[in-house]
């Protein structure tokens, strides 16, 4: 919007009608990828990761459902939507072509913050950044360019959306892809128990292959335990995972 306030106050005034017509897909929007990324999460917990892109799907599907018949009215209906925003007709009718693509973002848009999202919920959020952080940049440097061409219709800046939104949908795609191929990104977990105390530690070490969890007794092994847990660089908590103490008696 800064560079469109260089375009004078026709475009101004036409860039804040969309904007806010486009504040209800984004609300829609956010909604269903907020809910991916919990919904990720407990997926991610109870062990069930071949059930996360099954489950992405799921709900962008539920998304284009609530979301295309809107889209489908304002189309029709343009000169009605926009015309509660402002009653010049002049300026609802430059503001068409913009407002065109400012709807036909929601198909990107809806995967795209699904898929971001869901890596977010996997663990991933160091890459979710990364990809957050290029797609910015890549974005930013893309609007740059059009600016500097010189007179540019505004529906031309709108598409920077789309190219947005292309880019994290990709890149978080792939990256869902990629681990559900080749190993999921997961704890691989290792539990001391002291049968004496009936205290118990988890040891949490990211990997990329299907370990199953494993149960040690310590009470000869203490040592290693300690030289073990200093060599992964990790703290040692009794609520880093949940055990029932009664069946760690076949240990003893």
């Amino acid at each position: 919007f800064i560079l469109i306030e260089h375009l004078g106050t026709t475009q101004l005034a036409i860039a804040n009608i969309i904007r806010s017509i486009s504040t209800i897909f984004f609300v829609i929007v956010s909604s269903f990828s907020t809910t991916t990324g919990s919904l990720v999460s407990n997926l991610a917990g109870a062990g069930e990761r071949k059930q996360i892109m099954p489950l992405c799907r799921k709900i962008i599907r539920l998304g284009y459902i609530l979301g295309t018949p809107l889209i489908a009215i304002a189309l029709l209906f343009p000169h009605t939507v926009m015309g509660i925003y402002t009653p010049d007709k002049q300026l609802v009718q430059l503001a068409f072509w913009p407002f065109v693509v400012m709807l036909s973002n929601y198909i990107l848009s809806l995967p795209a913050h699904a898929f971001c999202n869901a890596v977010s919920g996997t663990g991933a959020t160091r890459a979710a950044f990364i990809y957050q952080c290029i797609t910015i940049i890549i974005y930013l440097v893309y609007l740059s360019s059009i600016n500097r061409i010189g007179e540019v219709p505004l529906a031309v800046y709108w598409t920077s959306e789309h190219l947005y939104v292309l880019l994290l949908f990709l890149f978080s795609w792939f990256h869902l892809k990629r681990t559900n191929e080749h190993g999921h990104e997961k704890l691989f977990q290792t539990a001391f128990v002291m049968s004496s105390t009936k205290r118990c530690w988890s040891l949490k070490k990211r990997t990329r292959s299907f370990s199953p969890l494993t149960v040690i007794s310590v009470d000869e092994r203490f040592n290693e335990f300690i030289q073990l847990f200093n060599r992964l660089n990790v703290s040692k908590s009794k609520d880093d995972i949940t055990f029932n103490v009664n069946a760690f008696n076949i240990l003893n």
